[in-house]
């Protein structure tokens, strides 16, 4: 009996071992779906685990700007291997302090570009490493930058608006260039307040405890995209009269030399400060000198279309073209940044760190278009962006010679 007693016993402790062993190895392998998971945590408890969702698409995002950077920077050091590079450059870009303006704002732009994507890259390859302070310092460091250069890309512009028709009769007034920087400066301070108060948590939050930084970025984007855009019309648009300015019609049914500039109309002629008719482009070129000669008019527009040939200054339509193509370019990678954002808020998400993913693709393609706008940089823009800019500059021939025929058309 003693015996049985104790091969009972010890079937029981053996059994219960066994089934203690297997539940815990089924729970842990197998957990049962009905079981609540304890919250997500980030790192080291410091932020929700939603900064890092998409963490390969983020990453992706971070290395793509770096790469566009390196590119930059090895188009730069390429063009200095040129003997001609640095003469160039002294006759055209720095022979003039606007020119010297320009650029030194565009080196200040680079260098805060170039250090948001490195900052970005050591954070979103290390997020799970940081501590709740160093953190809130990466993700100042990873956007911070950005938003400082964004002020300097419209100040940019909008310096280049200014410099470029200052001497002219088309120049922008001086009123409203202050105007644009001025706003330029307020959204920019509104998107640093943003920056530095989000990851330090100093700003307002609502009602069940969630960060209203998003609230605060959105206005400063949206004022920074609106400027662009403004700068924008303003300088296609006096690069626009310009050019239909130095336009010429030729009468096909003429085997003489009859010809009519369409735009040389007193209300849109240059003063005498500008260069004897000449028109200045963007990068510094100049157009075609040309003479006034009156011919019949055309009675409407399909006539005049079929009955004489309009020719326009090759150097103006491509100064229009490549004006408009890099400002569209910069303004939509913007947008793209403007419509995440705007997803996020109707989500009532905070996900950050997204934001700075796409801002740093955002600053690297912002930089490249900025670049290409120089004229020593003329050769790269036509090999990368020839396709673009033949499609461009057909619509904007287009509009062009509508506006020639137009204006002549309506001169006594």
């Amino acid at each position: 009996a003693v015996m049985d007693w104790n091969i009972s016993s010890t079937f029981v402790v053996e059994t219960t071992v066994a089934t203690l062993w297997y539940s815990t190895s089924v729970s842990d392998d197998h957990p049962d779906p009905n079981d609540t998971p304890p919250p997500k945590v980030g790192p080291k408890g410091s932020e929700p685990t939603q900064h890092q969702d998409n963490i390969e698409y983020k990453q992706a995002l971070s290395v793509i700007s770096l790469v566009f950077v390196c590119v930059l920077i090895v188009m730069i050091l390429l063009q200095f291997t040129d003997k001609k590079f640095i003469p160039t450059l002294r006759q055209t870009q720095f022979k003039k302090r606007a020119g010297v303006t320009l650029f030194v704002v565009w080196c200040i732009t680079f260098l805060l570009v170039f250090f948001n994507a490195i900052m970005f890259a050591h954070f979103i390859f290390n997020i799970d490493t940081f501590d709740s302070d160093a953190y809130a310092l990466m993700l100042i460091l990873s956007n911070v930058p950005y938003r400082l250069s964004k002020m300097c890309m419209g100040l940019f512009f909008i310096l280049r608006l200014y410099f470029v028709f200052n001497d002219s009769a088309l120049r922008v007034r001086t009123w409203i260039i202050v105007v644009l920087i001025s706003v330029l400066v307020i959204g920019g301070s509104v998107g640093l307040v943003s920056g530095f108060g989000g990851p330090l948590k100093s700003l307002p939050q609502t009602k069940d405890g969630r960060p209203t930084s998003l609230y605060y970025t959105s206005p400063w984007l949206t004022i920074t995209i609106f400027v662009d855009v403004v700068v924008m019309l303003l300088y296609v648009a006096k690069l626009y009269q310009v050019m239909v300015m130095n336009g010429e019609i030729y009468e096909r049914s003429s085997q003489a030399a009859s010809r009519r500039e369409g735009s040389k109309f007193s209300a849109l002629q240059l003063t005498s400060t500008t260069t004897a008719g000449k028109s200045v482009t963007s990068d510094g070129e100049r157009g075609a000198e040309t003479n006034t000669v009156s011919t019949p008019r055309p009675e409407n527009d399909d006539a005049a279309e079929s009955d004489v040939e309009i020719k326009l200054s090759e150097t103006l339509v491509n100064s229009v073209t490549k004006s408009t193509l890099l400002s569209l370019i910069g303004i939509l990678s913007s947008f793209w940044l403007h419509i995440e954002m705007m997803v996020l808020i109707i989500k009532d998400d905070t996900d950050g760190v997204l934001l700075r993913a796409i801002s740093a693709m955002d600053g690297a393609v912002n930089i490249i278009c900025m670049y290409l706008v120089f004229a020593f940089s003329s050769k790269y823009y036509n090999f990368g962006c020839k396709c673009c800019h033949n499609g461009m500059r057909h619509i904007c021939e287009r509009w062009a010679k509508k506006s020639v025929i137009s204006k002549s058309q309506s001169q006594p």
